[in-house]
């Protein structure tokens, strides 16, 4: 004789279904917001480390002059790919202020990373070197570290470009590596959480502060990169924002 699930068993069925799948969106959730609180403790981390820097060595990480007489002279400089800086053995900076703000100084964006370990104020191990795929070749945990957020990574250069505050000013950018370029046009979070980490750490606003949502026309609901109105896509859930922080 075969015996069917009654209704009463079919709905406690169903109901526990519903219980596990809303437990794991939430906790989805959970963990996507865990991985944001990160990122702003990460940029806050790599701030202080930037300006503790600037004002233990007078110049900043990257384009500091006199890297090698306190770490030692590299035996290739600048560091390419082939030549990757594996001990605190280092390459000097130019010393003109900007960190990476044209095609031959670009390796200063690398560099960056390798006098802050070297200097003790940033964890890991970054090979101050372009990556395979050239000189503005970003590649997440190697020369640029790795944020809690996935897929996300940081960087500090020169904004030299005309974009609002950006310009002519230094930046951290939170993005995402992409093969043979920076990371400040992939994206790696949505206008809400774009939002969300603006607005801890700045006024919640894409186009004015010191917290930059980029690129205007995914993230934001203005063309203009200048228009101060503007205002994050918050009913838009996909991956389309790039955060720049004007370092102060």
């Amino acid at each position: 004789m075969r015996h069917a699930f009654s209704l009463i068993e079919l709905s406690i069925v169903l109901v526990i279904l519903g219980l596990l799948t809303g437990g794991i969106l939430a906790g989805q959730s959970l963990i996507r917001a865990a991985e944001l609180r990160a990122a702003v403790t990460e940029y806050q981390r790599y701030a202080t480390a930037v300006m503790s820097f600037r004002d233990k060595y007078m110049m900043l990480p990257g384009d500091i002059t006199n890297a090698q007489s306190f770490w030692t002279a590299a035996a290739t400089c600048p560091p390419t790919y082939a030549a990757p800086l594996t001990s605190k053995a280092t390459c000097n900076g130019t010393g003109n202020g900007l960190v990476g703000e044209s095609t031959g100084t670009r390796y200063e964006r690398f560099l960056v990373w390798h006098h802050l370990t070297n200097a003790g104020l940033v964890e890991g191990n970054y090979n101050g070197a372009t990556g395979p795929d050239g000189s503005k070749d970003s590649v997440q945990g190697v020369n640029i570290p790795s944020s809690r957020v996935s897929q996300g990574a940081w960087a500090f250069y020169n904004a030299s470009s005309s974009y609002n505050v950006l310009s002519d000013n230094h930046a951290f950018f939170f993005g995402k590596d992409q093969a043979g370029n920076f990371m400040n046009d992939d994206p790696v979070i949505a206008p809400e959480e774009a939002w969300n980490m603006d607005t801890k750490l700045d006024d919640g606003k894409p186009n004015t502060g010191i917290v930059i949502g980029r690129p205007t026309t995914t993230c934001a609901n203005s063309s203009d990169p200048n228009d101060a109105s503007a205002t994050y896509l918050l009913s838009s859930t996909g991956i389309t924002c790039v955060l720049a922080i004007v370092a102060r």
